[in-house]
């Protein structure tokens, strides 16, 4: 729980990030469980809350050059 909030702090502070660590550490259930918490807060509540419907990207950080 710690983790996925400070993630949401994280996003909530910065255009992009990156998320990273050793094998099975949590990293894609973390940001996937925000997900799915924002989104379900955006459909129950939508006049109520700031937040949109969340769409997450997967880039694979290779394929991007350094320039």
């Amino acid at each position: 729980m710690e983790k996925i909030i400070q993630l949401y702090d994280m996003i909530k502070c910065r255009h992009g990030l990156m998320l990273v660590g050793p094998a099975n550490s949590g990293k894609t259930t973390t940001y996937r469980t925000l997900s799915d918490a924002l989104n379900l807060v955006a459909k129950e509540a939508p006049s109520t809350f700031i937040e949109k419907e969340v769409e997450t990207y997967v880039i694979n950080p290779k394929s991007i050059t350094l320039a």
